[in-house]
């Protein structure tokens, strides 16, 4: 088996894992909102914890970021500040334009649709630029605040100073999460999101990375098992059982880096299938909550509630996935073919004009040298 063939599964498995993170997201709002209008206790119940799905995937971001920056020789601050720019803005804004036709059609027609963001000049700004503050009119869009954030700190460090200067600086930020905050009881806003307890697991994911890079996964399987034992003792509640105050950085993501660092070097062959709901993991993650609302408010005009029953609730988490992945096909892997090539072409005509004036450099010169004679 060839190098690349290996590291292209490799990044199958990870696809797979983004999956799992956000079906787990996807489930815990289920049982969250069944519980708030139900006296739920169905098996949805299992994941009253599955917000360690945002734990999982900060995890793999911090892995992707440093392997994919590693990897490709020659890349620039400005080059991953942009492809990190539409990777996560514009499928982001399509949803939060969803969201705000929502706001609209209610404001036209009270009463026919409910929910329960406020669109303000203040949570429009936040949510437009995704800026590390709490009025956000999309309920997930602060995960996605603190992602930029860890963008930030690794493109200005790691393009100017090294991978030295990035880990310094991301150990600096966790430990001052992780110190100040915790120790200090600040409990202002924008703290919350600048010096969230969470960002270590960027720091988890990065240094699955290095190990990776530097040939040094040991034991890949028993990690594996530990992370899975782990992960599991989270999901389940076994902390909370055991009147252990964990937080969920530790007790859920080392578990996820484990997992990482146990399925990095595998090399197993996925169905297709499975990697289209990786790759609609970010939509899926976007777009559950809206799709949750429309199909309850949808249902309930015919007398049925989508939180009745365990039945109804996955039928409506596979159809939400289902939208995903049509949305995915449809829209999102269009949208960035056409912006590769648009890349491409942009970047074919200035090598085209760097070329054309350096070839013209010389003979110019020596005209204005000779006028000047």
């Amino acid at each position: 088996m060839t190098p690349e063939v290996t590291r292209t599964r490799q990044i199958d498995l990870i696809q797979a894992l983004r999956a799992i993170a956000a079906l787990m997201v996807a489930a815990f709002h289920l049982q969250a909102a069944a519980i708030d209008r139900t006296d739920y206790d169905g098996v949805f119940r299992l994941f009253a914890h599955g917000e360690a799905g945002v734990d999982l995937f900060f995890v793999i971001s911090g892995f992707i970021i440093y392997y994919t920056a590693q990897n490709r020789r020659g890349l620039t601050a400005t080059e991953f500040v942009r492809a990190r720019f539409w990777r996560v803005y514009p499928p982001y804004w399509g949803v939060l334009l969803l969201y705000l036709a929502l706001a609209g059609i209610a404001a036209l027609k009270p009463g026919l649709v409910s929910f329960s963001f406020v669109v303000t000049p203040r949570s429009l700004l936040n949510s437009a630029f995704l800026l590390p503050q709490p009025d956000q009119i999309l309920t997930v869009a602060w995960t996605l605040a603190v992602e930029v954030l860890f963008y930030l700190l690794f493109g200005l460090t790691f393009f100017r100073f090294g991978k030295r200067g990035f880990f310094a600086a991301m150990i600096a930020w966790a430990l001052a999460a992780q110190v100040i905050v915790h120790s200090s009881g600040l409990e202002h806003p924008l703290l919350g999101f600048v010096l969230y307890r969470g960002v270590i697991e960027f720091l988890f994911g990065s240094i699955v990375a290095v190990l990776l890079l530097r040939g040094q996964i040991h034991r890949p399987r028993l990690a594996l098992a530990i992370g899975l034992v782990g992960f599991s003792v989270w999901l389940l509640g076994g902390y909370e059982n055991l009147g252990l105050d964990v937080g969920r950085e530790w007790g859920a993501g080392i578990p996820a880096a484990l997992i990482l660092y146990g399925i990095v070097r595998s090399s197993i062959r996925l169905p297709r299938w499975i990697l289209l709901l990786g790759e609609a993991s970010y939509i899926l993650y976007l777009i559950h909550l809206l799709c949750f609302s429309i199909f309850g408010r949808v249902l309930s005009e015919v007398g049925l509630d989508i939180y009745s029953s365990s039945t109804a609730m996955l039928v409506a988490l596979l159809t939400t996935t289902a939208l995903a992945c049509g949305a995915t096909v449809v829209l999102e892997r269009p949208f960035h073919r056409w912006h590769k090539a648009r890349h491409k072409r942009l970047r074919r005509h200035v090598e085209t004009q760097a070329q054309g004036q350096h070839s013209r450099s010389p003979s110019t010169s020596g005209e204005r040298t000779y006028l000047r004679q």
